[in-house]
């Protein structure tokens, strides 16, 4: 029997796992690789060519033109079931095969495994989210599948498996989301009959009626629209045991437990997907996106054209060097004026540097080292995403034998071979999940 937590315990669990460096830095990582998939990242420059000019970026969209091909062309894993040659236990067999199908189908839709697959090969980490709800009610209402937001999970994942011993969550939902939620499901929910909402600022209840609080309608009638739509902070607590919903207060670290429920799934109900997993010890570098490779040469491609667009686009602003002489600055002495040389004076968008000598306009040219590092660098690029498009509609469309084409195709299952593997078993997992919540409920 699973001990029962505070709100004020739940909220602060969540605290401590958040703040867990190794994982922080997994997070910020994570953060990082989705904002260069936006195309939305800045890419670093040294200081003196900032100081001087605005930076110019012009980031590439190949990593996100990339995955979006591969994820599009990807396929599955056949489901299979080992069965003897018995033909009475091959019946059997047939039939758990296909209800084992049907039901992997129902959970994990293309919409699911389209996000997960996004997800590992961009991000790096993802996580499957095994919903039970109401087990009188029908399959896709009862049992279901999300995907969280990692950015928003803190957890600790052990070496022998995928399934978090602790996971909290934090995330905001309206008022009336939240309702839907938690009280959907009958008794689940900790006051039949009432609706969890901010009263002043605190976590509270407000008496309503059950069939109207779990309607799929997005408000009703009878409560103030505004107070429906109110954004709550969240925060949820899965123990391996036992799973918390706590509304938390406006301000500090109190709240109200919403929800709870002993887990039926065996364990936590939830499952890590990785992309790639590495024998490093730190969570940052243990986990890494499966086109790491093609986004770390994309990522030094963008430093250097935003080097080179900044350089470029700013040499139309002159530099003129400005000559003191040896009379001129022999008179400047005599009457108190010399002053030492600055980093340049703007007038009228030109950069006006004085030195000793005579003058001349510097031009800004691009050092022809970096060009050559930009081209071997895209060379790269282009051999890794040649390799990850092994198969493509240009190869399909040609003509060739059965039998390269087959070569191909085993090429490409072999080379999503690792990442697939991480799915699929973690799908296994689900599905483990549903058998034990079938058995115990």
């Amino acid at each position: 029997m699973a001990n029962n937590l505070t709100a004020h315990e739940v909220i602060q669990i969540k605290d401590a796992l958040k703040n867990d460096s190794g994982y922080a830095a997994l997070r910020r990582d994570v953060e990082r690789r989705h904002e260069q998939h936006a195309m939305t990242d800045v890419p670093w420059l040294p200081d003196w060519m900032t100081r001087q000019w605005d930076k110019v970026n012009m980031n590439s969209a190949d990593v996100m033109q990339t995955a979006q091909r591969v994820i599009a062309d990807m396929a599955s894993y056949y489901t299979t079931v080992t069965v003897s040659a018995e033909d009475e236990y091959q019946v059997r067999a047939d039939k758990a095969e296909k209800g084992y199908a049907l039901a992997r189908a129902d959970l994990f839709s293309s919409r699911i495994r389209s996000r997960m697959r996004w997800s590992q090969r961009i991000r790096g980490v993802g996580f499957y989210h095994f919903l039970c709800g109401d087990p009188m009610a029908e399959f896709s209402k009862c049992f279901q599948v999300e995907i969280p937001d990692p950015m928003g999970c803190f957890y600790t994942i052990g070496d022998d498996t995928l399934r978090p011993p602790v996971m909290a969550r934090e995330y905001t939902l309206t008022a009336r989301q939240l309702s839907q939620k938690v009280m959907a499901g009958g008794l689940n929910y900790k006051r039949e009959g009432a609706r969890p909402w901010l009263n002043n600022g605190k976590a509270d209840w407000q008496a309503i009626d059950v069939d109207v609080a779990t309607d799929d309608s997005p408000y009703v009638s009878g409560i103030d629209v505004k107070d429906q739509l109110e954004r709550l902070n969240v925060v949820e607590y899965d123990d391996s045991y036992c799973t918390y919903v706590v509304l938390k207060n406006r301000e500090g670290d109190e709240g109200e437990v919403v929800w709870q429920r002993e887990n039926v799934t065996g364990g936590s109900a939830y499952v890590f997907v990785p992309g790639y997993i590495t024998d490093s010890r730190e969570p940052r570098e243990r986990w890494l996106p499966y086109d790491w490779a093609l986004m770390n040469v994309q990522h030094n491609i963008d430093v250097l054209t935003a080097a080179i667009s900044t350089i470029g686009m700013s040499g139309a602003a002159t530099q003129v060097l400005m000559e003191r002489t040896p009379e001129l600055m022999a008179a400047a002495m005599q009457y108190g004026l010399v002053r030492p040389t600055n980093e340049g004076d703007q007038v009228n968008g030109d950069t006006i540097i004085e030195l000793n000598g005579r003058p001349y306009f510097r031009e800004m040219k691009v050092d022809p080292n970096l060009l050559l590092v930009l081209e071997g660098l895209r060379a790269d690029k282009t051999g890794i995403i040649n390799a990850e498009l092994s198969l493509t509609v240009g190869d399909v469309e040609k003509p060739q034998t059965l039998g390269g084409f087959q070569i191909k195709m085993d090429s490409r299952k072999r080379q999503q071979g690792p990442m697939l593997e991480n799915e699929d078993g973690a799908e296994r997992e689900v599905m483990f999940m549903l058998k034990h919540a079938l058995t115990v409920g």
